[in-house]
């Protein structure tokens, strides 16, 4: 297999240079503005989450008056002797 070209001149290069001030100012303004990025998307795709939760309609609730009937429907089958 082919050695990458510079690639041993790179290395050696990274190992013993230390990175300028400029050079990390630069990772950490694009750090910071991706943390930024994401916060913003993360959170509002939970507010939107929670506004759908909130609003939707509601599913499977039942009033009182509709269990009380039901019940009362079941006693009465239960209670008139069978056909």
């Amino acid at each position: 297999m082919a050695k990458l070209r510079g690639w041993s001149d790179n290395f050696d290069a990274a190992l013993t240079v230390a990175p300028s001030s400029a050079q990390i100012v630069q990772v950490s303004n694009a750090n910071r503005r991706r943390i930024g990025i994401f916060t913003t998307v993360f959170l509002a795709g939970c507010a939107l989450r929670l506004i759908y939760a909130v609003l939707r309609p509601p599913f499977g609730r039942v009033s009182a008056s509709q269990i009380s009937a039901a019940l009362l429907a079941a006693y009465h089958m239960m209670s008139s002797p069978p056909i």
